[in-house]
């Protein structure tokens, strides 16, 4: 624990560790939500992951929730997120930069929609999150955002265009959670 607690205070990129510790105490109690260990994505360097789509058809025939979680980190220096929402078909990708990394995570998230149970052509709509958290300018925050974006849609009171302020309070808050 004590890792990911200097992970949270320092300016770094979160670890997966971190990112999976924080969502466990996040939603861990939720039946209605399923958190992916980001490990098992691991770094999306190109897009298409053949073995990693593989693995999500076990991680899929055994989910009861509606509502699927997946953080995904990007080269190993920057965290986005795909939200499944299987009640409403709905599939999102979430990048708080706006960067081409989208391009990347949205090709992931297509790869994976095809291991779904309930898959059919057409069924499940892949689209950018939309959020009023502003667009991240820092470096470092962006697993901060990812995970109050996970908040968010997991119907947690959302924040709006968050300040640098407001980005020290949540990592704080997220140290208590790994402290």
């Amino acid at each position: 624990m004590q890792a990911e607690v200097m992970d949270l205070v320092g300016k770094t990129c979160l670890s997966d560790d971190t990112i999976n510790i924080v969502m466990a105490k996040l939603f861990g109690g939720r039946r209605d939500v399923t958190i992916v260990d980001p490990s098992i994505v691991g770094s999306v360097e190109g897009g298409y992951m053949p073995g990693v789509a593989a693995v999500f058809a076990y991680v899929f025939d055994n989910v009861t929730s509606r509502k699927i979680l997946i953080p995904v980190c990007c080269n190993k220096t920057h965290w986005c997120g795909i939200i499944l929402d299987l009640d409403i078909n709905n599939v999102c990708i979430y990048d708080p930069m706006k960067s081409s990394y989208t391009v990347r995570v949205r090709a992931l998230a297509e790869s994976l929609i095809v291991q779904l149970p309930d898959y059919a052509p057409r069924k499940y709509r892949v689209h950018h999150y939309q959020t009023n958290l502003g667009i991240q300018v820092g470096s470092f925050n962006c697993g901060v955002y990812v995970l109050l974006a996970f908040e968010e849609f997991a119907d947690a009171q959302g924040l709006c265009m968050l300040g640098r302020k407001e980005l020290q309070y949540l990592r704080y808050r997220y140290i208590c959670m790994c402290a």
